[in-house]
């Protein structure tokens, strides 16, 4: 609340605060704001530097009472006056708040180079016809450039978010409105009287008709905004809004892939780009641009035109002899396999490729050269795609290759096989053949008769040889029976023995020993070898006498053991009527230790070769069926 000294209402003050924050932020909101506020600032010029006073002598009150009556009819007619000037004025300003909309918006379509509109409902009209010719459109190059879409879509945005805001103001300003009359009215039904001027007072009444009136001027700008929403939904509709959203979503969707294509104005380097991909783009560019120059100056002019402009292209730079014409097509020849082989530089062929392109494009000038950015990439996927399906294609066909070599190969080692053996069967035949030969002609040339007979002596000593090993075999066992029986006897005194027959072994084995060294050396002589033999017979030797040569003396071995092995000398070594383990390796010569034959006997006794028999403190072994015929004879 403004409350003077006297603690009354001071209206111009109030007023003034309401026009203050009732401020306009853009150009017509400001003139349709302004347009209701001319009444209250009329009324309020006159009240505006008005004061309240306290009356305090009452004498002065009665004197001007006259006075105040006649003030507040005037004022009450000047306020009648104005408020039909007002409204006259209301109208005229409803009438140019159109005209003051359309200026705003001829200047933002001349900001912007876009043809005049004169009215909203135009604006939309070329909106919608964009849209519906947005396909032709895009074709050109006019849609295509980003500079000019982006203005129409700009210049829609703009429009569309204009009249958001000036909704949401006016909506704002009239709930500030608002408010202050509530607060004003709620003031004014507290007080009785209100100052219009310098001590001049007007009754509740005058005061809620001023206000009422204010307020009408109120509700008539709400109804204004009514009527430019209902307009503004009337020219646009809602769907049509929802189309050209989505139409602006795809175009700038096709927008972003149109940049992504050109690489966003970014300059390429030439010389990262593979040769095979830039020769490409060469010859497809200059295709386009052959073909247009055809269509436009005809076969014979565009040949002259070609030729023209390679000759001089040549003059000025290098790498020209790498397009050449051929009648048909200017032909981008060798660019990569030059490139590859570092005869010159990439950058260099662009360069020439543009003079030539530039100087094409000179005699075409309503044609425009394919962007070179867009057809890198496009080209770069192309091939890409073409070599995956020319690699599986030769990789298809070595696979077959390689099954073809390798039957060749099968084939060819068995045909290699086979003339191997053939050569070696006919080369060994040869050698065989040249070897006998030779045998022949060294038999010619030596003396075959001492040839037999060095034959002969060796067939000779060998038989010799084997005999005799033979005969010591045979005469190891003789030995060893006799050392058996002699001991034997010893340890045997109940039994009887022969003394002649001791007498006679004792002899004999003198005669053998001291015969053996010369046996030995009469390797020729069989009879000297049978003497050996023929000895007296005593009582428990073997006599061998006047037998054949191929008769052996053989001792039949159990099935199982093998001749020569450690088993089969100590089963050999157990004599008939038993043996003990001492007497055991006696007969071995102690070539096993203890424990070894007590192992051995223990697993041919498992075996069932040999029993044993406690015999008072010691073990004797019998072989089984030495064993069996003594418990036969028991």
């Amino acid at each position: 609340m403004v409350e003077n000294e006297d603690g009354k209402i001071d209206i111009g003050k109030k007023m003034d605060d309401c026009r203050d924050d009732v401020q306009p932020e853009s150009r017509e909101s400001e003139d349709i704001i302004q347009i209701e506020l001319v009444n209250g600032e009329k009324k309020n010029e006159k009240t505006e530097n008005s004061e309240f006073s306290e009356k305090t002598d009452g004498n002065k009150i009665d004197e001007r009472e006259e006075d105040k009556k006649e003030k507040i009819e005037k004022d009450k007619r000047d306020v009648i006056e104005e408020k039909n000037e007002d409204e006259k004025k209301e109208s005229e300003v409803q009438k140019s708040e159109v005209e003051d909309k359309k200026d705003v918006l001829e200047l933002e379509e001349e900001k912007r180079d876009k043809p005049e509109i004169e009215d909203k409902k135009d604006v939309l009209e070329v909106i919608e016809d964009k849209i519906d010719d947005k396909d032709d459109k895009l074709e050109g190059s006019n849609w295509t450039s980003k500079g000019e879409f982006e203005n129409f879509v700009n210049s829609f945005n703009l429009f569309m978010k204009e009249v958001d805001f000036r909704n949401k103001e006016i909506n704002n300003q009239m709930e500030k409105i608002n408010g202050d009359l509530e607060k004003l009215r709620s003031e004014i039904e507290s007080l009785g009287l209100v100052s219009l001027g310098l001590g001049d007072y007007i009754k509740r009444e005058d005061f809620e008709r001023v206000v009422g009136d204010l307020k009408s001027s109120f509700d008539k700008l709400a109804e204004e905004n009514a009527l430019l929403r209902q307009l503004v939904d009337n020219k646009i509709d809602t769907s049509k809004l929802l189309r050209i959203r989505e139409e602006q979503e795809r175009l700038s969707s096709k927008i972003d892939e149109i940049l992504e294509e050109i690489g966003y104005g970014e300059e390429m380097n030439v010389g990262k780009i593979p040769p095979n991909i830039l020769e490409i783009v060469y010859q497809t560019t200059l295709d386009d641009v052959i073909s247009e120059l055809w269509k436009n100056l005809g076969p014979y002019e565009g040949e002259r035109v070609i030729g023209k402009v390679l000759e001089e292209v040549r003059l000025n730079t290098s790498g020209s002899e790498l397009f050449k014409y051929d009648g048909k097509r200017l032909r981008a020849k060798y660019v990569s396999r030059t490139i590859e082989q570092k005869l010159i530089s990439a950058k260099q062929v662009h360069i020439t490729y543009n003079e030539i392109l530039n100087k094409l494009l000179e005699h075409i000038p309503g044609h425009k050269a394919k962007n070179f950015n867009a057809m890198i990439k496009i080209k770069s996927q192309e091939y890409a795609v073409d070599k995956v399906s020319v690699l599986l294609e030769k990789v298809s066909m070595l696979e077959k290759r390689m099954e073809d070599c390798q039957n060749m190969s099968r084939a060819m080692r068995d045909e290699i096989s086979k003339e191997f053996k053939k050569i070696f069967e006919d080369y060994r035949e040869e050698i065989e053949l040249k070897i006998k030969d030779r045998m022949e002609g060294i038999d010619k040339k030596a003396n075959t008769n001492e040839i037999l007979e060095l034959k002969r002596g060796l067939e000779v000593a060998n038989k010799a040889q084997e005999e005799l090993k033979k005969e010591l075999m045979i005469l190891r066992e003789e030995i060893s029976k006799i050392k058996d029986k002699k001991e034997d006897k010893n340890e045997e005194k109940e039994e009887s023995v022969c003394l002649d027959g001791q007498v006679g072994s004792n002899e004999l084995k003198k005669e053998v020993v001291s015969e053996i060294p010369s046996d030995i050396t009469d390797m020729g002589n069989k009879e000297n070898n049978r003497e050996v033999k023929e000895v007296k017979a005593f009582c428990g030797t073997v006599v061998i006498c006047d037998e054949p040569e191929d008769k052996k003396v053989e001792e039949f071995l159990p099935e199982g053991l093998e001749e020569g092995s450690d088993d089969e000398r100590v089963y050999s070594a157990i004599q008939k009527k038993g043996s003990s383990i001492p007497k055991i390796l006696k007969k071995i010569s102690y070539e096993l230790s203890e424990d070894a034959v007590e192992r051995i006997l223990a697993t041919l006794e498992e075996r069932g070769f040999v029993k044993s028999v406690m015999k008072g403190k010691s073990r004797l072994y019998f072989k089984s069926k030495d064993y069996n015929e003594r418990e036969d004879e028991v």
